[in-house]
């Protein structure tokens, strides 16, 4: 059963690699939610609400999660054995698939999806650029010529760069070039309309933490120099969404802890409209398994450099690589040791192709992913 899930914050919230200072006296937020962080989240949600977790406050107030037996069997049957440690190509349980995440508007239900790099904001307008491809270019750094390079035309610099949602409905005409240039308006938001930056100086290194959410000290007379950078929608107005197909039961409302600062939200289900499809859709919720020749390809989703193996290809991305998180199971675990069980994240061991690039072909990729790819990974569109 499909069904279209929402994710609204109850306030500001905090999605980051890490909660340290030892890189940079500023940590900030992603402005979206990592697909590991939510498909952990749904997890949790189906072990929950089907009783297989239970939920208790210990005698020190700390929310405490317990397997209800000590059969790691049952767990499996609701969420597979997925890890990507232990068994990367492991069945995620009920969870068929996920999509990625999108932007839905509460209002009108109207939802948005980032376009790729090639497009510009300029003035009221967002522009897009040509990919051409040079031949023959002199390298600066040893005089040799490098066989071809991709760019931009008419590139600027000094524009503003930026997300640029779009109207998932009108996403796919836009991006292939129906038309050079497309007004910012009720269908083509940036990010200042849809997001509200919070940012916190002061903020000191001390990290108090009770019923397993994190707090930062913030003092003025302290003079702390460090900052924390976190989100919020603007006016309230819109909220996360993603597609699920869950088999054999239907998820429910209810209230989550997602995020480094176990930031509230509310979670909401409903069968998903089959109205509600276009191409965009369609490939937001099946994985790529080959790339053709010549081709260029618009990345919706996470995708492993580690799974283009093939040198056959490049990519204009910015510049920009991500962290990949992986989701792990800790151990199973008898409820007479008084251990919990517990999802969580391992830390960022990998690179990934952020959403917005464009991978150009110049032979036949065959994609060699590591993990399940139902999950919510390798997702692109062809341009």
């Amino acid at each position: 059963m499909k069904q279209l899930v929402t994710f609204t914050p109850d306030n500001r919230y905090f999605f980051g690699d890490s909660h340290g200072y030892e890189d940079s006296y500023i940590i900030s937020s992603k402005l979206i939610p990592p697909i590991s962080t939510v498909f952990g989240t749904l997890r949790k949600s189906i072990l929950v609400q089907n009783g297989a977790l239970e939920l208790f406050r210990n005698s020190s107030g700390e929310i405490i999660e317990k397997a209800k037996n000590d059969d790691p069997l049952e767990i499996q049957t609701e969420i597979g054995d997925f890890d990507y440690n232990v068994n990367p190509n492991g069945n995620l349980g009920k969870l068929n698939s996920v999509s990625p995440l999108f932007i839905k508007r509460i209002s009108d239900g109207m939802c948005f999806y980032p376009i790729p790099i090639n497009w510009q904001i300029d003035g009221k307008h967002v522009v897009r650029r040509s990919i051409t491809l040079k031949k023959g270019l002199i390298n600066n750094f040893n005089g040799s010529k490098s066989a071809d390079f991709y760019q931009l035309d008419g590139y600027s610099a000094k524009l503003e760069i930026s997300n640029i949602w779009v109207d998932m409905n009108n996403w796919c005409d836009l991006v292939r070039g129906s038309c050079p240039q497309y007004p910012i308006g009720n269908d083509c938001l940036i990010d200042n309309d849809i997001f509200v930056n919070h940012k916190h100086p002061g903020i000191g290194r001390n990290i108090s933490q009770e019923n397993s959410r994190r707090s930062f000290t913030q003092s003025v007379s302290d003079q702390s120099f460090f900052q924390k950078e976190d989100y919020s929608f603007k006016d309230a107005a819109f909220c996360f969404a993603m597609i699920v197909d869950v088999e054999g039961c239907s998820l429910k409302d209810s209230g989550v802890f997602m995020g480094g600062d176990r930031s509230f939200f509310i979670m909401k289900a409903t069968e998903y409209n089959n109205s509600f499809s276009n191409e965009l859709i369609k490939n937001l919720l099946s994985p790529k398994s080959c790339l053709e020749k010549d081709g260029k390809y618009v990345v919706l989703s996470e995708i492993n450099i580690c799974s283009t193996s093939d040198k056959a290809w490049y990519c204009l991305n910015g510049g920009n690589l991500n962290k990949q998180r992986r989701l792990v199971l800790s151990k199973y675990q008898k409820q007479s040791d008084g251990s919990p069980f517990r999802m969580r994240l391992k830390g960022a061991v990998t690179r990934s192709i952020p959403i917005g690039s464009i991978i150009i072909t110049t032979s036949e990729i065959q994609l060699k992913p590591g993990f399940n790819q139902n999950a919510g990974f390798d997702r692109l569109i062809k341009l």
